[in-house]
C-alpha cells in the first residue's frame, strides 16, 4: 500500500488513485504517474496489529454497500463481467463426447474417489440443501442406465433407490414444507423407475 500527495499537497491513497484512473470520480484528477509516492506499508501492518479479532476501522462516508461492492469485484458468483471466464459446463453427452467421464474400465481410485464424493453430496442433501446442487452435481447420476462399468451402474441405481426411500420416508411423515426440503418429484418419481426386472445391469 502506497499513498502520494496531490496538487494540493494532500495525501491520497493508492486504491482512491486507481479509482480515478480507471474512470470513477473520487476526488479530483491525480497526476499518478509525477506524483511522490509515500511507501506506509510497514505504518499500515504496524496500526493493524493493534485491533482486536472482528475490529474495523473505516472511514464514516464507508458504508455497508461499499463493502459488499468489494467484496462481489472479481467474484464469479457475484461479478457478471467474470462470466465469460469461467469454463463451459459440460452435461452427461458432452462429457462423454470429450472424454472426460468415463462410462466403462474406470480404475478402482477413481470408483473409491467418486463413491465417496457421492457419499458426501448425499448427506450434504439430507441437511436440507437443493438436489440440484448436491446429488445431481455428479453427472453419473443424470443416465445411469447408460454406464457401461457394472460396479459403478450398480452403485448409482442403488443410490437413486436409497434417495427415493428417502424421499417416501419424508411423504409419509407429512411434516415438512416445499421450501425446506428438497424432494426428487420429477427426475424419479417412484422406486420402479430406478429399477426394473426387465433391465439388464
Amino acid at each position: 500500500m502506497a499513498i502520494f500527495k496531490d496538487e494540493q499537497q494532500k495525501y491520497v491513497s493508492s486504491e482512491d488513485a486507481g479509482a480515478a484512473a480507471s474512470g470513477i470520480n473520487v476526488c479530483a484528477t491525480y497526476d499518478i504517474i509525477n506524483a511522490e509516492w509515500k511507501l506506509i506499508t510497514n505504518q499500515f501492518k504496524e496500526a493493524a496489529r493493534g485491533l482486536d479479532l472482528g475490529e474495523l476501522v473505516r472511514d464514516n462516508t464507508f458504508s455497508l454497500y461499499e463493502g459488499m461492492s468489494a467484496v462481489e469485484l472479481m467474484d464469479p458468483k457475484m461479478d457478471p463481467g467474470m462470466l465469460h471466464k469461467r469454463s463451459k459446463c459440460l452435461g452427461f453427452d458432452g462429457a462423454v463426447k470429450c472424454g472426460r467421464l468415463k462410462l466403462k474400465n474406470i480404475p478402482c481410485e477413481e470408483l473409491v474417489s467418486i463413491m465417496d464424493a457421492m457419499l458426501a453430496s448425499f448427506v450434504t442433501w439430507l441437511e436440507g440443501h437443493s438436489t440440484v446442487l448436491t446429488i445431481f452435481t455428479n453427472l453419473y447420476l443424470h443416465k445411469p442406465h447408460l454406464i457401461e462399468d457394472r460396479n459403478m451402474k450398480a452403485f448409482c441405481l442403488l443410490f437413486y433407490k436409497v434417495v427415493n426411500l428417502c424421499c417416501d420416508i419424508v411423504r409419509r411423515a407429512d411434516v415438512f414444507e416445499e421450501v425446506s426440503c428438497g424432494l426428487v418429484y420429477t427426475i424419479f418419481k417412484s422406486s420402479e423407475a430406478v429399477y426394473s426386472p426387465t433391465r439388464k445391469f
